[in-house]
């Protein structure tokens, strides 16, 4: 299953990306090696997640103020080396630097996180 946080579970969000890289591949010329995933918050997550499901595709991973899903870390075990950057700053009201519940004021709960170092410590 390819789906970030079990919300959805009909789609697969590693199919998709992988589709989409093959696609852009077969109609413009793609340096492999150059492949990069990043995003801010929700983005920052999936950046995570791709690098992690995708890492003998993607060269790098630049999350920004979104850290590790939870249910990633049980079968977080990339194949191949991925360079990560991470941006975060410690007083994130909604992905907290320590880990815990994503949790917009006035929205519903995003999910759950790990801390910064963890994801740091997993990566490297």
């Amino acid at each position: 299953m390819g789906c970030l946080n079990g919300l959805w579970p009909r789609i697969d969000d590693v199919a998709f990306v992988t589709a989409l890289i093959d696609d852009v591949a077969k109609k413009r010329r793609v340096d492999p090696k150059r492949i990069y995933a990043t995003g801010i918050s929700n983005g920052g997550m999936i950046s995570h997640f791709l690098g992690a499901k995708l890492s003998t595709k993607l060269a790098a991973i630049a999350p920004v103020a979104g850290s590790l899903a939870e249910p990633l870390v049980p079968t977080f075990e990339p194949t191949a080396p991925v360079s990560v950057l991470m941006l975060f700053g410690t007083d994130d009201r909604f992905v907290p630097y320590g880990g815990g519940e994503v949790h917009p004021p006035g929205m519903r709960p995003r999910g759950r996180v790990i801390a910064i170092e963890q994801a740091a410590r997993l990566w490297t």
